[in-house]
């Protein structure tokens, strides 16, 4: 554990554990996970890693954890949650999301709120303020939570124009 600091390369499950703080600058850095998948830190990021344990490894009797808080920044999440049983969760400031085997991508920032954009899949999102709504996500679809003190939660469909962009990335 401890500050990973990365201007370009691929990060490995035995560099990121419990407390690891992953901050990227100008380039993005490249997460993979051995059997479960991968997740992409986008430039000027922050991602810290809350709880991680038995990843990458196969085992009936312990699921997969990995809990993590996105501190500003976007992350791309490639993570197989249900084919190998695996809880995944990201929080923000705004709110949580909650991998069921999926892509997606996640992005925060302290004046627009955090935004969910599923490419595959769905997401559980949650707002930590004022009435805490939750929505399920489904494909071609994105959730808004506002900065603001209701946690106000919009859900609608992605544009064509934009899914095609998230689609070539």
């Amino acid at each position: 554990s401890g500050l990973l600091s990365t201007n370009s390369g691929a990060l490995t499950p035995s560099f990121v554990g419990r407390g690891s703080q992953i901050v990227t600058d100008e380039s993005g850095a490249l997460i993979s996970f051995p059997e479960v998948g991968s997740l992409y830190l986008d430039r000027n990021s922050s991602l810290y890693i809350k709880e991680a344990y038995r990843l990458g490894v196969r085992s009936k009797d312990l699921i997969p954890y990995l809990e993590m808080q996105l501190e500003r920044g976007a992350v791309y999440s490639r993570l197989n949650g249900l084919a190998h049983h695996l809880h995944v969760q990201y929080e923000t400031p705004f709110g949580t999301v909650r991998v069921i085997g999926t892509d997606f991508l996640l992005s925060m920032n302290e004046l627009s709120g955090m935004q969910v954009e599923v490419l595959k899949g769905f997401v559980e999102v949650e707002s930590l303020k004022g009435k805490k709504e939750s929505a399920t996500v489904k494909k071609a679809s994105f959730a808004l939570i506002l900065p603001d003190p209701q946690g106000t939660l919009y859900v609608s469909e992605i544009s064509s124009d934009r899914l095609g962009i998230l689609e070539q990335e």
